[in-house]
C-alpha cells in the first residue's frame, strides 16, 4: 500500500471499537532499517503468541528495506510514505490502521525473544487499571547492560530509562517504572482511545514520555515484565548528541513539561526544572552543541502557542473524565523526587533509536 500522509498537529486516535480480542498489531516504523528490519520482521515470526498481525510504516526509505515481500503472509502489510514523517506522526499512523486488541510499538532494529509477545499480554492483562506494559531490553552488542528498562519520570521534567545500567545488578524484584519505553512497548487500544496517541510536533524523542504521562492522569498504570526481552542496536538509525538529538530532546522536554504539569504543577517544580535545564546546558557546552540547544528552546518558544492550546485541551478532558486535581495526586504520587535526577544519566529521552 503506498499513502501519502499529511501531518497533522494534533494528538492522533486509534480507530475506536471494532477491534480483534487478545490480537497483538505489532506497529514498525522504518527509515532505511536495512538488515535490522530483516532482522526485528523474522523476530516477530516467531513469536510463541501466534494471534498477532504487523504493520510496517516506512518514512520513504531509499535503500529497499521496506520490501517485506517474503514475508508471505497476510497478516503483514507495508504502508509507504514519500518522506520521513518522523516517529510520532508514522506511529500515529500505524496505530489508526491496526485492529488489534494490544498495540506493540517496536523498533526497527529491535529484536524480540520468542515468548516476548506472550509475557507482555499476560503483564498488561493482569488488571483493567493498567494501560501499558514495559519490559526489559538489552544492548545487542552488549546484552550483559540494559538499554532501557521502562520510563522513570522526575519531578523535575526529565527522565531516565537506566540505559548502561549492569542487567545482572539490576534491582527486577522491586523496580516499578513510571511509563513504557516505545522501543519495544504494549499498550491496551481502550487506554489509548481515552487518552489519545503521539503529538506529531515532536517528530522524535519524549513522545513515549508524554504519553506514560497522560497515561498516569488518567488513572492508568504501567506493567513491568521482566521475563519479557528486547534487544536493541542503539542509536543505530539515529545518532546519540548528533545536533538531531539534542535539539529535539531538549526541544520536546518543554513540550512535556508544559504540557502535562496540569493546575499550578508546572510552576510548583519550576525552580528545579530550571535547575536539571541548566545542567543540560553545561552538558550541551561540553558537547559543542550549544546551537541546537538554544534553538531547541527558541523553536519551544516559537510554538508556545500550540502548547498552550494543548495544556488547555488536556486541562478540559480531564475535568469531563477523571477531575484535575485527582489526576495532579496521581501524577505527584508517580513522579521520582527531582533531586535523584541530578545525579542519576542513565538514557535521557527515549530509548535511543
Amino acid at each position: 500500500m503506498n499513502a501519502t500522509f499529511q501531518q497533522n498537529t494534533n494528538i492522533g486516535n486509534v480507530s475506536p471499537s471494532i477491534y480483534a480480542p487478545g490480537m497483538v498489531s505489532f506497529l514498525i516504523v522504518n527509515y532505511n532499517g536495512g538488515r535490522m528490519l530483516a532482522e526485528c520482521l523474522e523476530s516477530i515470526r516467531h513469536q510463541t503468541y501466534r494471534n498477532y498481525e504487523v504493520i510496517v510504516v516506512d518514512n520513504g526509505s531509499t535503500d529497499n528495506s521496506w520490501n517485506i515481500s517474503s514475508f508471505d503472509d497476510t497478516r503483514w502489510r507495508i504502508v509507504r510514505l514519500t518522506h520521513n514523517s518522523g516517529f510520532s506522526p508514522a506511529n500515529n499512523l500505524a496505530l489508526a490502521e491496526s485492529r488489534g486488541e494490544f498495540l506493540a510499538l517496536v523498533n526497527n532494529d529491535i529484536t524480540l525473544a520468542r515468548d516476548w509477545a506472550a509475557n507482555m499480554v499476560k503483564a498488561i492483562s493482569a488488571e483493567s487499571g493498567i494501560g501499558s506494559a514495559a519490559c526489559i531490553i538489552l544492548q545487542r552488542n552488549h546484552p550483559d547492560r540494559i538499554d532501557s528498562a521502562g520510563i522513570t519520570y522526575y519531578s523535575c521534567g526529565t527522565v531516565t530509562a537506566w540505559r548502561d545500567c549492569p542487567y545482572h545488578g539490576f534491582d527486577i524484584s522491586s523496580h516499578k517504572p513510571f511509563g513504557a519505553v516505545a522501543s519495544a512497548a504494549l499498550y491496551r487500544r481502550s487506554a489509548l482511545e481515552k487518552v489519545g496517541l503521539f503529538h506529531d510536533r515532536y517528530f522524535a524523542y519524549y513522545e513515549d514520555t508524554d504519553l506514560a504521562i497522560r497515561l498516569v492522569l488518567y488513572g492508568y498504570g504501567c506493567a513491568f515484565s521482566a521475563d519479557s526481552i528486547a534487544y536493541h542496536y542503539g542509536s543505530a538509525t539515529g545518532v546519540s548528541r548528533s545536533y538531531f538529538h539534542i535539539f529535539h530532546l531538549r526541544r520536546n522536554v518543554e513540550y512535556v513539561y508544559w504540557i502535562n504539569m496540569v493546575g499550578g504543577m508546572a510552576f510548583r517544580y519550576l525552580l528545579p526544572h530550571l535547575i536539571y535545564e541548566l545542567f543540560a546546558f553545561i552538558g550541551a557546552l561540553r558537547d559543542r552543541r550549544i546551537k541546537a540547544f538554544i534553538l531547541a528552546k527558541g523553536s519551544f518558544l516559537k510554538n508556545i502557542g500550540w502548547v498552550i492550546k494543548e495544556r488547555k485541551a488536556l486541562r478540559l478532558r480531564l475535568i469531563s473524565s477523571v477531575g484535575v486535581v485527582s489526576a495532579q495526586v496521581r501524577l505527584s504520587a508517580r513522579m521520582a523526587p527531582w533531586q535523584n535526577a541530578l545525579g542519576v544519566r542513565w538514557g535521557e529521552g527515549r530509548s535511543k533509536r
